[in-house]
């Protein structure tokens, strides 16, 4: 199981409590006795399972052992307290689908659902026989990450038959089958996953006897996700999206392989083992199956993940004039072009939270149809960076594209056509935020809100853009309000918090040529900005700060607004650089006498009902504000969603300072995030409003003791490191990963204890996040770094470690690498069992997990010993010995005992679990029939048949009591029942004789 940091005590007092905090846990536990906020423990039960199976014995037609199960151990799931040892239950659910090491419960999740972490994927192909007539026997073998393989399909076929079967892949495993026929190797395929797999469908030949012919529920790997989204979504010639017409948006195209491996090469090699193997799978020994629920497989001559190495090369991109026959058919409920939009609108950037060039507010959406002329294409991305094309506005690709954007503000740029036919819900959308038409008639009339006009062509058209931008941006200004007796983190206080950061000066950093660095990143390409960049680089002055962000045109303005607005804090923290100077200026200001000022808004109701809620509250604006001396009666543009319109009247008290605009006298320039208290709300009519505010020193200095207590929990001297702790404090996991990213490697970090602290703790936390969404590969990586992070200012074996150590091995334990789970699991163990404090619930824990691997690795004598230790700790933690977690204990010990052939060990231990569960359970709990079963194949091995024929009646006469008599498991074992009272009567023939 993966444990938190707070499992081992000592030294717990020495190390922060921010080390163990996660951003996942759960609300905080009153009795905790630190003084910051305690974390309260996620306790998963979990009771053992009681699935029974049966193999056959080689001259037997009943195997009592393929029943044997190993109990889940009751490990911790993911612990979450800080100070508190999480309690062992064991899971009551079946699942007959369990492979062997999670019977064995590497203590990091619960027993009964690991079935989940493969993929069913519906695989259709057909064969090219090469024979004319005759049906041939084809079987398909699939091998997993961890070696283990299974056959998904036996049938016979002949020439053009198709066949279907499921494909359970691991989510971080490769795609690897083998395809015999006849018993000889046919072909193999070996790919990161079935989305990348190709349906071959011209120039059939020997080479190609397996062809794909439909994918379903087809969940594609990262490496394919990313690179998917990336082909769907960019157009390298433009920068844009590209959605093809008429495409169905579950149907992604490829370039077929030129061929299939086939067995031609190693055709010799494998022909007498894959004749030897062909017929049926093979059956397994009792002796070696006891506590595990395997699958029968057949066992292929040819490791198909030897007879092919894996493909490194990308997927070949997509052509529109693909043939529909050579598709991938995806079910849209698992992954289709709205989930690859999704995704990229949501983040395939380093941040994982926008696209890379996403840094203004508003976007543009272009039909492909429309002419545009390379000067035209600069002209418009120098007014707005971020643009997608489409064939059809009214598609449902677009549509749905739409509907994904949630950062930035659309400009559609519309044929006549395509305007006149518009679709309601294009007409909806409600981030939209101006239609601009190119008509070379100028006849088109719109009755929309939006409709902005028609123009010749696109330079004409970016020249009235480049006039509605200001103004469109100008009212884009959002405003945050809460109780003014409320504390904690409220978006109005992460504002506060987040501008305090930005303040923080960094005398060690380079953060003006980190910033020029960034905006050329985000601007690439973008001639006009690279221009105002190289502009900015070369003569800003401080002095200037207010000038160059009141240049509308500019990058800085267009950054800065939408980076408060959306709350982008990576843009912002890579812009601190201007906006401290920008700060200084404004509050250099000697204006600081009483004014009156006005700002008219149209916001969305939700932002006015929260802000009526809080009368006498508080309330800032989200941006370096613009007011205006009197009131304007210009309306703000419309907007599609339930709206008001709230006209502010703001008293400046005496001491705020602010600045005059160079050009424009009626308006002044605010610091962003000034704290303003709702005085009065008056209604004007149904939507609007006359809003009362006011601003003073007073004001300022009580929303400052408000904010304290999450500053001063987010405090550092780095303030990168204060940037990380409030992205935690905002559960924000991609930008927790960004800036763990920025800081891993950083000088200032590595020499300083405290923000090493710091960032292990944080990137330990994201390892846990990742394992609980089964993403082994980042978690791997986190906790990977975690551990680096720590072992600068730790001994690489400090005991304080331990919960790192176990948790990579728990990762590479469900990568399949179980010998490095093994080496990771013991250094954990040992580290612990050697401290001079030893931690009893984490001992056992890490006990566990080595007795688990060893199992797993089939060496049952060398797990015996540590399944032992956890028996006894168990023991020392609940005295009475009646716990039904100490039942389970007996239990696992006696099933590594079984199958170490230590038989009357073994049922000497599931007698001493029986009693504790007898004592513990009521009548109808099922897991008391397994302990039953178990005993009496423990008592077949050791002969006494009548005391085994006793048990399983017992078990029989449980189960009975919850299950129908028709149940499979029941019938199972009167099966088995039979086959003991068959050899019980032979016995008593020859004992006559």
């Amino acid at each position: 199981m993966m444990v938190d940091r707070s499992e081992t005590r000592p030294l717990r007092e020495w190390l922060n409590p921010r080390l163990i905090n996660s951003p996942f846990v759960q609300p905080q536990s009153p009795s905790a006795p630190w003084s910051t906020p305690r974390i309260q423990s996620t306790r998963v039960n979990q009771l053992r399972e009681q699935r029974i199976t049966v193999h056959d014995l080689s001259s037997r037609t009943i195997n009592p052992n393929r029943n044997r199960r190993l109990r889940s151990s009751v490990k911790r799931p993911l612990t979450r307290n800080n100070d508190e040892r999480p309690t062992e239950t064991s899971s009551t659910q079946t699942n007959q689908n369990q492979f062997e090491v999670d019977q064995q419960n590497v203590q990091i999740h619960t027993y009964n659902d690991p079935m989940e972490e493969r993929i069913a994927c519906e695989i259709t192909m057909s064969y090219v026989s090469t024979t004319a007539s005759d049906r041939e026997e084809i079987i398909v073998i699939q091998q997993y990450s961890s070696g283990e393989t299974s056959m998904v399909y036996r049938g016979y076929l002949t020439k053009g038959e198709t066949f279907t079967f499921k494909s359970q892949r691991r989510p971080t495993s490769s795609l690897s089958l083998a395809f015999y026929a006849e018993g000889t190797l046919a072909s193999t395929i070996k790919e990161c996953c079935e989305f990348k797999c190709v349906p071959a469908h011209l120039n059939i030949d020997e080479q190609k006897r397996f062809h794909f012919k439909e994918i379903k529920k087809a969940n594609p790997c990262e490496k394919c996700r990313k690179e998917n989204a990336e082909k769907f979504l960019q157009n390298n010639e433009k920068n844009t999206l590209l959605v093809p017409r008429n495409k169905k948006p579950a149907t992604n195209y490829f370039q077929p392989p030129t061929h299939l491996p086939t067995s031609s090469d190693k055709h010799q090699q494998d022909k007498k083992s894959s004749k030897a193997k062909k017929s049926k799978p093979q059956k397994q020994d009792v002796s070696s199956n006891h506590h595990h629920h395997q699958t029968e497989t057949t066992t292929a001559p040819t490791n198909p993940s030897e007879a092919e190495k894996p493909s490194e090369e990308k997927p070949n991109d997509a052509t529109e004039d693909a043939d529909d026959s050579n598709t991938i058919t995806i079910d849209t409920s698992n992954f289709d072009i709205q989930q690859i939009l999704q995704m990229f609108l949501a983040g395939n950037s380093s941040t994982g939270t926008r696209h890379q060039k996403s840094v203004e507010n508003f976007c543009y959406i272009i039909e492909s149809q429309i002419s545009i002329s390379t000067d035209e294409q600069q002209t418009l991305r120098g007014l707005i960076n971020l643009g997608y094309t489409f064939d059809d506005i009214n598609s449902q690709e677009s549509i749905d594209f739409l509907k994904k954007i949630t950062k930035e503000k659309i400009i559609l740029i519309l044929s006549k056509t395509s305007m006149e036919n518009l679709s309601k819900p294009i007409r909806e959308e409600p981030y939209l935020c101006g239609i601009y038409v190119i008509d070379a008639t100028k006849t088109i009339s719109s009755d929309s809100n939006f409709y902005r006009g028609a123009f010749h062509n696109i330079a004409d058209l970016c020249k009235q853009l480049e006039n509605d931008l200001p103004f469109l941006m100008y009212h884009l200004t959002s405003f945050n309000s809460m109780p003014a007796n409320q504390s904690g983190l409220r978006t109005l206080t992460y504002v506060q918090a987040l501008k305090n950061i930005l303040l923080q000066t960094d005398g060690t950093q380079d953060s003006k040529r980190d910033m020029i660095n960034f905006c050329r990143e985000e601007y690439a390409e973008n001639d006009l900005q690279l221009r105002f960049i190289d502009e900015f680089e070369k003569n800003f002055q401080v002095h200037e700060a207010i000038q160059w962000y009141l240049r509308e045109e500019t990058f800085l303005y267009k950054m800065l607004t939408r980076a408060l607005r959306a709350f982008d804090p990576d843009i912002l923290y890579k812009l601190r650089y201007f906006i401290q100077h920008l700060h200084n200026q404004l509050k250099s200001t000697n204006d600081t006498s009483p004014l009156m000022v006005y700002r008219t808004l149209r916001v969305q109701k939700e932002h006015y009902d929260n802000m009526k809620n809080n009368p006498g509250g508080l309330l800032s604006f989200n941006e370096f504000v613009l007011l205006e001396r009197n009131l304007t009666k210009i309306q703000p543009p419309p907007i599609n969603k339930d709206w008001k319109l709230l006209h502010f009247e703001i008293s400046l008290g005496s001491g705020i300072v602010r600045c005059n605009h160079p050009t424009k006298p009626d308006e002044i320039l605010l610091t962003f995030g000034t704290l303003f208290r709702i005085d009065k709300i008056e209604p004007i009519d149904e939507d609007t409003f006359h809003v009362k505010l006011t601003t003073n020193n007073d004001i300022l200095k009580a929303g400052e003791l408000m904010t304290k207590d999450i500053n001063d929990s987010i405090n550092s001297s780095i303030p990168l490191v204060s940037m990380l702790q409030l992205m935690k404090h905002r559960k924000s996991t991609g930008y927790m990963e960004y800036f763990c990213s920025l800081l891993i490697d950083d000088p200032q970090v590595i020499n300083d204890q405290s923000a090493n602290i710091t960032l292990g703790g944080i990137l330990h936390s994201l390892g846990t996040h990742h394992y609980e969404r089964k993403h082994y590969e980042q978690a791997l990586d986190h906790l990977q770094n975690s551990l680096k992070t720590y072992i600068r200012f730790l001994p690489a074996d400090h005991v304080k470690l331990s919960p790192t150590y176990n948790n990579i091995g728990s990762i590479y334990h469900k990568l399949g690498q179980h010998e490095r789970a093994l080496e990771y699991h013991k250094k954990a163990y040992e580290m612990q069992k050697n401290s001079s404090e030893p931690d009893m619930d984490s001992v056992s824990s890490y006990a566990g997990n080595i007795a688990s691997i060893l199992s797993k690795l089939g060496q049952y004598k060398e797990a015996i010993p540590y399944l032992e230790i956890e028996l006894q700790i168990k023991q020392k933690l609940h005295p009475n010995l009646k716990h039904p977690e100490v039942a389970v204990k007996y239990f696992n010990l006696a099933g590594a005992q079984y199958r170490a052939h230590l038989y009357s060990e073994a049922l000497n231990n599931y007698e001493k679990c029986l009693q504790i569960e007898l004592k513990c359970h009521t009548a109808d709990n099922p897991t008391v029939a397994t302990s039953y079963f178990n005993m009496a194949t423990a008592l077949e091995k050791l002969g006494r048949l009548q005391e085994a024929k006793d048990a399983v009646e017992q078990a029989i006469q449980r189960l009975l009591l919850t299950k129908k008599e028709d149940n499979e498991e029941i019938q199972m074992q009167r099966k088995y029942l039979e086959y003991i009272e068959k050899k019980l009567w032979m016995k008593n023939l020859f004992d006559q004789q």
